[in-house]
């Protein structure tokens, strides 16, 4: 498969339509530059409020596509507008949304979605699992194949993230036996502000509560375990940076609790104009500072969580949707959206330290390993599991290291043992360059399998313990060999994973493990994961996607 074929006659189509887009929306919005973010951002507020909660929102998330290409096209959108305010010096214009603006920003970031889907599906080309054709000049059709691996590694994380917020069962009661008394708390302190905005006073408690319950919203979210808590990143614990988004999301979360409550006694507002606000710089920087940062930490945690023309340039380029808690919105304001903490309130400010702080957080993921075998440990443990504490090097004969076993897991009620190569690779997101890379790192496992296979060779268990001295593995059959990858297993390719193997996920494993009194455990995670195990029929999808753009129409078929 190829690695990186560089840019095709698609692609860079694509982009020069994207291009002129952006060109003819900064030329549109010439002078109302500032109009055109507060209406972007109330946009994406709106969709992210309906997405997470609305009644509705499981309906609207699996069947509203105008919503999901709004979101992906939302900073194509900005990025021109953020470049154009950079460092302005006026003010704020706040005011009501009118109806016709709103459908202009929407229109804008429905087109913007368009392009950007098909400026990922088409860089797919690079790595083979994507193709294009020009019929003519004026109609070009993509084939690209359906991301059915990657879509069934999703839903075992979904799984494992619902999985672990129940641990939370407790304190979710406690705070919603609270609720009656916050919400009447809430409709006493919150009033209506000229004729249409919202204004409130609160306190700390209330301010606890709501970050008591962002916690619990956090809580398994990929980017928020990316590193070792104690990871040491611009002269903060890993940990902290995590804690410190947790509290703006609390805040976000209040500030919508008081904005629905408000519209729920004044039925003749419109939540649109409620839900985003504006704050000066120096304001938040001292609100950080009450919450006990200093004036230098509470810069960096503002720089860090904010989406400007900078930062937008590297979202665009690996076609994310960005996540931010503040939008740069020129030299002295900012924009509170709700939108980036409510669809994910880790990943920005990750994205941001790995950025920053590259050296710190290589430094970091050399802990990865360790932390995994211990969460292994916590997974399987004694007294029928035993996970030692280290991993070891496999040798030759003649004394050369062959290759490192990252960890072994011994199960003393069947006697069974399994060899583990434990892979942590970073979250690849929407990024086509990331995700290839995640894959070929993956691959190389079967290097790793070849070896160890070729090691053990016809040795059982019970041989291949006593010659690593590693406690008393009893079973005739030979060892298990896992292949497990944190973040996900599964990669549309057509390269084959060894099948001497089982190969899965880290959510994979939590689900298969959770039944852990029925039978062989580890030799039935390698006849379900063997090779990477099959995926379900449902998955499999074959559809047809038109986009009608500017002098060019596109037909995407998916899968096949």
């Amino acid at each position: 498969m190829p690695a990186d074929q560089g840019n095709s006659r698609a692609e860079e189509v694509i982009a020069k339509l994207t291009q002129d887009l952006q060109l003819a929306a900064r030329e549109k919005w010439r002078g109302r530059e500032r109009d055109a973010v507060i209406e972007i951002v109330r946009t994406l507020d709106d969709i992210a409020f309906a997405f997470t909660m609305a009644p509705n929102r499981i309906e609207l998330v699996e069947q509203d596509d105008v919503r999901h290409c709004m979101l992906r096209g939302a900073v194509v959108a900005l990025r021109p507008f953020l470049e154009s305010l950079r460092n302005d010096s006026r003010g704020v214009p706040w005011r009501p949304s009118n109806p016709h603006v709103t459908r202009a920003a929407e229109a804008l970031l429905f087109k913007c979605g368009e392009l950007a889907q098909l400026r990922r599906i088409v860089s797919m080309e690079r790595y083979g699992v994507a193709r294009t054709r020009f019929k003519n000049d004026r109609q070009l059709v993509v084939e690209v194949d359906a991301d059915t691996p990657e879509a069934s590694d999703r839903e075992s994380l979904y799984s494992l993230v619902a999985s672990r917020r129940k641990r939370h069962a407790e304190k979710t009661r406690r705070l919603a036996a609270m609720a009656r008394d916050i919400r009447d708390r809430i409709d006493a302190r919150v009033r209506v502000d000229e004729g249409w905005f919202i204004r409130y006073d609160s306190d700390a408690e209330l301010l606890e509560y709501y970050r008591e319950l962002a916690a619990i919203g956090a809580t398994g979210i990929p980017e928020s375990e990316a590193l070792p808590p104690d990871t040491l990143l611009g002269g903060r614990r890993f940990a902290d940076w995590n804690a410190a988004s947790i509290t703006a999301l609390g805040r976000i979360l209040h500030h919508i609790a008081f904005a629905t409550r408000l519209k729920a006694t004044h039925s003749g507002l419109d939540l649109r104009n409620l839900l985003t606000v504006f704050a000066r710089k120096d304001d938040l920087a001292a609100v950080w500072e009450e919450s006990g940062e200093n004036a230098q930490s509470a810069t960096q945690l503002m720089s860090c969580m904010s989406l400007d023309a900078a930062s937008a340039s590297s979202w665009e380029d690996d076609h994310e949707i960005p996540v931010p808690f503040y939008v740069d919105f020129g030299r002295d304001f900012v924009l509170l959206p709700a939108f980036g903490g409510l669809l994910n309130p880790c990943a920005a400010v990750v994205r941001e330290l790995k950025n920053r702080y590259r050296r710190e957080w290589d430094r970091g993921v050399e802990g990865r390993e360790t932390a995994f075998r211990a969460d292994l440990r916590n997974l399987l443990p004694l007294p029928r599991f035993e996970v030692l504490p280290a991993g070891i090097k496999l040798r030759r004969p003649d004394g050369s290291e062959l290759t490192d076993i990252d960890a072994i897991v011994l199960d003393h009620k069947t006697g069974s043992l399994a060899l583990v190569q434990l892979k942590w690779h970073d979250i690849f997101g929407r990024s086509p360059r990331e995700w290839n890379s995640r894959r070929l790192n993956l691959l190389h496992a079967n290097e790793w399998v070849d070896r160890v296979a070729g090691w053990v060779a016809a040795r059982s268990a019970a041989k291949v313990a006593a010659t690593l001295r590693i406690g008393a593995a009893r079973n005739d059959r030979h060892p298990e060999l896992l292949v497990v990858a944190r973040n996900g297993s599964r990669f549309t390719t057509t390269q084959a994973y060894d099948e001497r193997a089982a190969w899965l996920g880290w959510a994979d494993l939590v689900h298969a493990t959770s039944t852990k009194g029925k039978g062989d455990i580890l030799q039935r995670l390698t006849t379900r994961f063997r090779g990477g195990g099959k995926l379900a029929a449902e998955h499999k999808i074959k559809t047809r996607v038109d986009f009608n753009l500017p002098e060019l129409h596109v037909e995407v078929h998916i899968g096949g």
